[in-house]
């Protein structure tokens, strides 16, 4: 925000410094996590594991030295992979085992596949969001049914190679996609990586989860690393490029309580070993409090903003294309239900019969669960903090659903009760 960048300084120093302003809650917020990176996925919050060891040493420099560094880096990156996209074949993943079992698909399902004019298949599911969500878990579950990616990854310094794993995240709206060409010439890019329609149904998905987030922010929010790009908006993308074919995907979103989604991503992202504060409490406290004083929420904070996020998305295709999904009730309930929905939707048959079998994907969130983790004290705190956030998504959710977006183990009453007693 100044001609001259403000040295971080100590976590101490940071957190007597007058919480004001901008810089305020970046000093805040550096004392945090340090710095944030250019690297997307499910850590994109605070950065990747591998970027961050090379963040390290940048780490008592000015918070806006590190990201202009970053993210040249990153345009190097663009430069030098952009002119090597193909045509790719769509990848199945035979190795995957999850809960359900693929079916046969009737002789004419075919004719549901979704194909461009020039006979490109075009993805029809798009797992959005969110991160540390169970995401993974539901992605590997559809595709051991079937469920076909590029099984490629934006992420990766060779993304047109596959491993003996079809990636579940393609990352090309987010990472890939160059705001600077023309719109027409950046579509044409991805149709010629896209499959060619076949002659049997198939569906084509899209598990990236964090496109539910890459949408512009208020102006209240101070984002930094991938998140910075504000240009990025992939709804609206996604409803260009499609055009009235638009009306044919399926969005699926999973939500989980935030706070526990912070904790994750403080144990699963390594930011507790990279944090000036010893323990998860202390950190997101931190962060809390210079929202508070300053009226600035960063990252992290952005991450969390469900409501913010899904409005966009809303604003650009039709509430019935998008079933959401509870973490709770995903990993500890009625997944079925979930299976048949997607099912029924996309026209493709999957015995969804799980025979009591859980999902096939689990990360551990810890060493210690958030309850031992953090006390009574700030977990009502935090509550209190977001407790707007929470119940202005609980009416879009509820208008959402008027509107013939199905949520998952919902039947009525009061929407904020399905959410919190779920998620």
């Amino acid at each position: 925000q100044a001609a001259v960048p403000k040295p971080l300084g100590t976590a101490a120093e940071n957190m007597k410094a007058p919480a004001s302003g901008a810089w305020a809650f970046r000093g805040a917020f550096a004392a945090v996590v340090l710095t944030s990176i250019h690297v997307p996925g499910a850590c994109a919050e605070m950065g990747a594991e591998s970027a961050m060891r090379n963040v390290e040493p940048l780490v008592h420099t000015s918070l806006a030295a590190s990201e202009a560094l970053l993210l040249s880096e990153a345009q190097a990156w663009h430069e030098a992979e952009r002119s090597q996209l193909q045509e790719i074949d769509l990848c199945i993943e035979s190795g995957a085992v999850g809960p359900w079992k693929s079916k046969p698909q009737p002789e004419d399902a075919a004719r549901h596949n979704l194909c461009s004019a020039g006979g490109k298949q075009l993805p029809e599911l798009y797992l959005i969001g969110e991160p540390k969500s169970a995401t993974t878990s539901l992605a590997f579950d559809l595709m051991s049914v079937g469920i076909g990616t590029l099984g490629i990854d934006f992420r990766t310094k060779n993304p047109m190679h596959r491993t003996k794993h079809c990636s579940k995240e393609l990352h090309f709206f987010d990472v890939a996609l160059d705001n600077s060409r023309q719109p027409s010439q950046e579509k044409a890019r991805w149709l010629e990586m896209l499959p060619r329609c076949g002659k049997k149904r198939q569906v084509l998905a899209d598990f990236t989860p964090n496109y539910l987030a890459s949408v512009p922010a208020p102006d209240h929010f101070l984002l930094r690393g991938a998140m910075q790009r504000r240009e990025v908006n992939v709804p609206a993308t996604l409803r260009d490029w499609y055009g009235d074919q638009g009306q044919n995907i399926t969005f699926i979103s999973l939500l989980r309580d935030p706070l526990a989604r912070l904790h994750s991503v403080w144990h699963g992202c390594g930011m507790s070993r990279r944090s000036h504060f010893d323990n998860f409490q202390d950190a997101i406290a931190a962060l809390v409090t210079a929202a508070e004083n300053s009226g600035k929420s960063d990252t992290l904070l952005y991450s969390i903003s469900y409501v913010n996020h899904l409005k966009v998305w809303l604003e650009h295709f039709s509430a019935k294309q998008f079933v959401v999904v509870p973490f709770g009730l995903y990993t500890h309930g009625e997944k079925d239900s979930v299976c048949r929905e997607l099912s029924s939707r996309m026209k493709y048959d999957i015995d969804c019969d799980s025979k009591g079998h859980e999902p096939s994907h689990r990360f551990d969130s810890g060493p210690q669960t958030l309850e031992q983790e953090s006390t009574p004290e700030f977990r009502a705190r935090f509550d209190d903090f977001t407790r707007a956030d929470v119940q202005e998504l609980a009416s879009v959710l509820r208008e959402a659903h008027d509107k013939g977006a199905h949520l998952a183990g919902y039947d009525g009453g009061d929407v904020e009760t399905w959410l919190r007693t779920h998620w």
